[in-house]
């Protein structure tokens, strides 16, 4: 028995040794182990590229200081939009959309932030969106999409931060026709060409060029889908719409330098960058992929024509500077004719693209709102979410003076406005309620429903919406605060110290005593 046992433990070695099987099969293992890793990647990633071959093209486009009560397709008399009216019947129309502020870059900083400006800091034209902001661009380009802006005003110059995210940026207007002042330089920054700015048809121009090329399919394979951001600056003042255009609300026959010819003059320019919007959608829609591509359309912002008693935007947030329309169109998607009732945002729109084309993002940080369900399923909204507006900042107390028309010989209309500290406002259910505790009316409350232009203050006869209104701003004022963009102490810029300020905190400078 030992004798056995002992050459069993001899002998079991050699035959281990002398198996000629072993090598081979243990190739056969770790190459197998490999085919199937690389199977799992192409799989995955032909799931990704199928995933992303089914996204649609994005296009956003908006009009610069286009207020919705001016929109044919939101029910003006004059036939302004046609094409937003085409747009509005193949997909869905908000009735009542926002813009947070009064000003350009505030506004579409907003739009691709989804922050409210105490947010993401942008409170004027020439400050700059912090780099540490996450834009709609950004957050679709990590997702495989081709990005592209074309934008028609100095005051979006990259420099000034919204380029994040766009692979083309096209804000050169050098060689293109302005219709506002030319100037060397803008807060700061060198303006090329001392041209500020590019009318609708030139913009369209340039990002049709582009798109021919983008919309080529790669040999063998699908090509990356599209974002475009395109802006019409046509609608802002100065109101000259070009001759070629003609003349279809008669301003010529109208009392010269009247406020009934700019308004006419104003309707013009928006007709003409509407013309504009239409050959960009049919090339878009002509682009090519199996999805349709999904089409917005808004607005930064409105203009007040003495309403208040002043014509232009800036200084004031009633309803006619900051109502703008708001179309959505992505056909199979969302059902044709639909208008949704319920108040809406700019900073809506990322959170409603994102959710739209299904892209999983990090939205703690959102104020907007996806309007996703709304616009697919019917889902009802909240009528009495509440928005908030602030005006922009002003760098000094005072009087901010009528604007004269210079394509008007000069024509002003209206009145100074006084500003005096920071003006909020905030708007849930029927009830817009103004705080400016530094100004002669510290306090403004608006029935919407029975008071729609806003004109009867009825504040002393509803205390307690007041106090509850106030309430409400004063506890987003806090929320804005504790998400805002932070910097190091030591590098607080004046335009940190700015924001600071509009949400009641004030820091003396290192001079200060």
């Amino acid at each position: 028995m030992n004798t056995k046992h002992e050459s069993d433990l001899v002998e079991a070695p050699e035959a281990v040794q002398a198996d000629p099987q072993r090598p081979f099969v243990r190739v056969l293992f770790i190459a197998g182990g490999l085919a199937f890793l690389i199977l799992q990647v192409m799989f995955f990633y032909g799931l990704a590229v199928a995933k992303q071959s089914r996204r649609p093209d994005v296009l956003l486009v908006t009009f610069d200081t286009l207020r919705a009560d001016h929109c044919s397709a939101c029910g003006y008399d004059r036939p302004t939009t046609r094409t937003l009216e085409t747009l509005a019947a193949g997909g869905a129309r908000f009735a009542v959309a926002c813009a947070p502020m009064a000003t350009t870059a505030p506004s579409h900083a907003s739009m691709f932030t989804s922050r409210y400006p105490l947010s993401h800091g942008v409170l004027r034209n020439g400050f700059r969106l912090p780099d540490e902001a996450v834009t709609l661009a950004e957050l679709l380009r990590d997702q495989g999409y081709s990005t592209a802006a074309f934008v028609s005003s100095f005051v979006l110059y990259h420099k000034f931060g919204l380029a994040q995210g766009f692979d083309v940026y096209d804000d050169d207007f050098s060689g293109a026709e302005g219709t506002q002042a030319q100037t060397g330089a803008w807060e700061g920054e060198a303006v090329p060409g001392r041209t500020v700015d590019r009318r609708a048809d030139a913009t369209t121009d340039a990002a049709l060029k582009w798109l021919a090329a983008a919309a080529v399919e790669p040999e063998g394979r699908k090509r990356r889908p599209i974002f475009t951001w395109v802006h019409y600056m046509d609608p802002h003042e100065p109101y000259v719409p070009p001759e070629s255009f003609g003349d279809p609300f008669g301003s010529a026959r109208m009392t010269p330098g009247s406020l009934e010819q700019a308004i006419a003059r104003y309707d013009t320019e928006i007709a003409f960058a509407d013309a504009q919007l239409k050959r960009l959608v049919d090339a878009f829609d002509a682009a090519g992929r199996e999805t349709e591509p999904l089409i917005i359309v808004t607005s930064d912002h409105g203009e007040a024509f003495c309403e208040h008693g002043w014509r232009g935007h800036g200084p004031q947030i009633y309803e006619e500077a900051v109502r703008i329309p708001l179309i959505v169109r992505w056909e199979g998607r969302i059902p044709p004719g639909r208008v949704i009732e319920a108040p809406v945002s700019l900073p809506d729109v990322a959170a409603t693209v994102l959710d739209l084309i299904g892209v999983d993002a990090p939205r703690t940080d959102f104020d907007g709102e996806s309007l996703a369900a709304a616009l697919t399923k019917g889902v009802r909204l909240d009528d009495d979410r509440p928005h908030v507006f602030q005006r922009r900042l002003y760098e000094r107390d005072g009087a901010v003076e009528p604007i004269p028309l210079r394509e008007m010989d000069g024509a002003t209309f209206g009145q100074s406005v006084e500003v005096r500290g920071v003006k909020f406002a905030i708007r849930s259910g029927r009830w817009k309620y103004y705080e400016a505790r530094e100004e002669r009316v510290a306090r403004e409350l608006y029935d919407l429903r029975a008071d729609p232009g806003e004109q009867s203050n009825v504040a002393a006869d509803h205390p307690d919406d007041v106090n509850r209104l106030s309430q409400m701003l004063n506890t987003w004022r806090r929320r804005q605060l504790a998400g805002l963009l932070q910097r190091p102490p030591q590098t607080v810029t004046s335009q940190d110290r700015a924001i600071l300020e509009s949400l009641g905190y004030t820091e003396p400078d290192d001079d200060d005593p």
